[in-house]
């Protein structure tokens, strides 16, 4: 077949084209080749894959396929031709063959979703970054799980925001904490919740980073409730957005963890957040920075109807924190706020 033209090739019927033979495979110690002799389809030159028709691969079994893309030959097929591949030979095509301009992009969301299954393991970096939205939506939580950390992080912005939510639940801890900013960012609402009721797919807490906690918007961190599957480094606490720490859920934040709200998010903190501390969190650890930087409505928010507590409201604030309170916010408070500060708190 190598001394056909390429108009020999092109005017070839499918059922004429699927006559030629797949042809054998050779092993030699550890190398696999396959014997490009002129009566298999492995002997068709760059210029006859240039000529090669959809229909043409249509009529080609997966064994056919599979043979044509052994020698990296399949780059030179046409991008309009690939279209030919049906759900059924797509299933011989080595994906790592498919390295011709806009070959990847070219599959349909239905030749994307016949190969997840046995396919998507051998994605790498440079193949994950050409998935478009479109073909990442044909995935469910079990494809999804089948990427490697190196194909998931390597994902677009575009086409992490079409992952269908349940898939999105599957990604490992692994995975998520090499999310870029730019992928971060790109996560919706919905993603967000959903990773909210799992605890990833290795029984792992998801924490956010800091660059990715500073990529998250205030539509997200609504979504991002006190649940035990998503959680913040550190050093994300302070990294958060003024912007949208004001949307987040403090209500699970410990001791620990409220000391490392600074005081540039304090303005953002709304009287609802600093009553949800008050009633489930641990507010003792807020900083004098923080609590001098609330503004009066927010330090309203601090509860004074629990006289003599040492986590939660008024009494809970350090000697330090009351000592910078400001005037303004004393004068939001009611009075059994301002009755409920202790001895030693006034004194200092």
């Amino acid at each position: 077949v190598s001394y056909l033209s390429a108009a020999n090739v092109a005017a070839l019927a499918p059922k004429v084209f699927a006559g030629l033979a797949a042809g054998a495979l050779t092993v030699s110690g550890d190398v696999v080749s396959a014997v490009a002799s002129n009566n298999y389809i492995a002997g068709l030159t760059e210029d006859n894959l240039a000529s090669v028709s959809s229909a043409q691969l249509a009529a080609l079994s997966s064994t056919q396929i599979g043979a044509l893309a052994f020698n990296d030959d399949l780059k030179y097929v046409p991008v309009k031709a690939l279209a030919g591949l049906t759900k059924t030979n797509i299933l011989g095509l080595d994906l790592s063959k498919l390295t011709g301009d806009g070959q990847f992009e070219a599959l349909t969301p239905a030749q994307f979703a016949a190969i997840a299954d046995s396919g998507l393991a051998k994605f790498g970096a440079d193949q994950a970054a050409a998935i478009t939205s479109a073909q990442i939506k044909t995935l469910d939580a079990t494809d999804f799980l089948a990427l490697g950390v190196d194909a998931i992080t390597a994902l677009s912005p575009a086409a992490i925001a079409a992952i269908p939510s349940a898939a999105f639940a599957s990604i490992t801890t692994a995975a998520f904490a090499l999310f870029t900013p730019a992928q971060v960012a790109a996560m919706t609402p919905a993603q967000l919740s959903q990773m909210a009721n799992t605890s990833g797919s290795d029984g792992q807490t998801v924490a956010f980073g800091p660059d990715q906690a500073a990529a998250l918007t205030s539509k997200q961190v609504v979504k991002i409730v006190a649940a035990d599957a998503v959680s913040f480094t550190s050093d994300a606490i302070p990294a958060i957005k003024a912007a949208a720490i004001g949307s987040l859920d403090l209500s699970s934040f410990t001791s620990t963890e409220v000391a490392y709200l600074t005081a540039t998010q304090a303005p953002a903190i709304t009287s609802k957040q600093i009553a949800a501390l008050d009633d489930s969190a641990d507010t003792s650890g807020l900083t004098a920075d923080f609590v001098a930087a609330l503004t009066p409505t927010a330090f309203k928010g601090f509860t004074g109807t629990n006289a003599g507590a040492t986590t939660q409201g008024i009494p809970s604030l350090t000697t330090d924190a009351v000592a910078v309170i400001t005037t303004a916010q004393l004068a939001a408070l009611s009075t059994t706020q301002i009755e409920s500060f202790s001895q030693k708190q006034v004194n200092n």
